[in-house]
């Protein structure tokens, strides 16, 4: 009840921070998800973040997607890796979202988790974020994940790009996508000047 739910917030903040170890091994999803709103440490909020992801109970997507705008961005990316294992299609609008107007953080980890989700409503936002040095790498990552060939074409621009973490993640995304028209734009790139490209 909201009265129980006041009652635990007033003794917890008596006592000290929440003890988010021992919810997760608990399996207190509430509690998690109050600790996911305790203002007093970002470090509190993301490692419940973190744990309620782990535990993938979806009564805590709601509370995950308001995370994704926490003032820190620590804990914005980490609400959406976890809402990448925990949040399903009902997080795909959330993510790309926070992909386009989040922190750097959150934007790399919204990437990441749209990834993990493979849902195609996100792939053309994830080829927008190819520009987007703090998510190209995650992007390039997520349109190999999902398997679109919509993604080919800008994933073979993205192999003349000067930052190799890019370049690499686009072969190794391209490899993914097994479509033959990057096969010449990866053969150049076995010259590239990078172990990690050239391995890519």
């Amino acid at each position: 009840s909201e009265r129980r739910r006041e009652g635990v917030s007033f003794l917890r903040g008596l006592f000290g921070p929440p003890n988010v170890d021992r919810m997760r091994d608990r399996g207190d999803v509430e509690g998690l998800i109050e600790a996911l709103s305790y203002e007093k440490d970002p470090e509190v909020r993301k490692a419940a973040a973190a744990a309620l992801g782990r535990i993938g109970d979806v009564r805590a997507v709601e509370p995950l997607v308001a995370a994704l705008q926490d003032e820190d961005d620590w804990v914005g990316g980490q609400a959406a890796l976890a809402l990448g294992s925990t949040g399903g299609p009902r997080a795909v609008s959330p993510l790309i979202a926070a992909l386009r107007e989040g922190q750097r953080l959150t934007r790399s980890a919204a990437a990441d988790a749209l990834g993990s989700i493979g849902d195609a409503r996100a792939v053309g936002p994830l080829i927008d974020a190819l520009g987007d040095s703090p998510a190209d790498m995650y992007a390039a990552k997520a349109l190999g994940e999902i398997g679109d060939a919509r993604a080919v074409g800008p994933l073979i621009s993205a192999l003349e790009d000067g930052d190799r973490t890019l370049r690499a993640a686009g072969a190794d995304a391209l490899g993914r996508l097994g479509d033959a028209r990057a096969v010449d734009a990866l053969k150049r790139l076995l010259e590239d000047e990078h172990q990690a490209v050239r391995r890519a």
